[in-house]
């Protein structure tokens, strides 16, 4: 099966870092929908609407030579839940998806 993904970028500028996050679509299209909703009051952070092949986005992740705070490029897996949202408090932060915490949002990652 034919995967692809979208790139969830974060700006970090308490760490000057850039960060990307790669998540599935297949499974995930209602769930990017309110994403990028949510996102209009996050300015930190950019959801591209391009998708990108699992292939491109490996590429990228095999060849994630930066050092830094975490990985510049992350693929993610699972399924997107924003049940919890936005009463969901992540590391007592008042941003929910700080410093990579979009991963929580997914259920089901490897």
């Amino acid at each position: 099966m034919k995967k692809n993904f979208i790139r969830f970028k974060e700006c970090n500028s308490w760490e000057g870092e850039t960060w990307n996050f790669y998540i599935p679509v297949e499974g995930n299209e209602k769930a990017i929908k309110r994403l990028a909703k949510i996102l209009e009051k996050y300015p930190s952070y950019t959801l591209y609407p391009i998708p990108l092949s699992e292939k491109e986005v490996d590429i990228l992740v095999k060849n994630n030579n930066e050092i830094g705070y975490m990985a510049r490029h992350d693929k993610l897996e699972g399924k997107l839940d924003f049940s919890d949202f936005p009463n969901k408090s992540i590391n007592g932060e008042e941003d929910p998806f700080y410093k990579g915490d979009i991963k929580e949002y997914l259920k089901g990652e490897k």
